[in-house]
């Protein structure tokens, strides 16, 4: 999938709703700028947006603190072999959870508390998200 794509999708996919305001679930992983996910949201000002932010555990606890790790880009498939060092590992879960946070501030401002769907799905979380949202 070229770089991109999916927001392109994201933002197709919002000009094709109807006018009258709807309930969106906005299902992604938000590995993608948070100025992109502005302009989607401006796009769907108008609507009721669920966003659920899918995750899987393992990306943040599952890395070891030495040792060699294949990393993919399941965007554009590219892989890349990373020495995983205790400072590098450190680093990554700071950003992670700076992303995150920076994700969920602004999905509160402009839609409903994010879900986080992490490895498996819970309904009875979403619908506490929905019905406390």
């Amino acid at each position: 999938m070229p770089r991109g794509a999916s927001m392109r999708g994201l933002a197709a996919a919002a000009e094709r709703l109807p006018l009258q305001r709807s309930l969106v679930f906005l299902v992604s992983d938000f590995l993608f700028p948070v100025a992109q996910l502005k302009e989607i949201l401006d796009k769907l000002w108008r609507h009721d947006i669920v966003p659920v932010l899918l995750r899987d555990a393992g990306e943040d606890e599952d890395l070891p603190a030495w040792g060699l790790v294949e990393l993919q880009d399941l965007e554009t498939g590219r892989r890349r072999l990373t020495v995983m060092r205790p400072a590098l590992r450190d680093r990554w879960r700071n950003a992670r959870q700076a992303r995150l946070a920076a994700f969920d501030a602004l999905l509160k401002q402009r839609a409903r508390p994010p879900f986080h769907m992490v490895d498996r799905f819970d309904p009875d979380k979403l619908t506490d998200n929905l019905i406390s949202g």
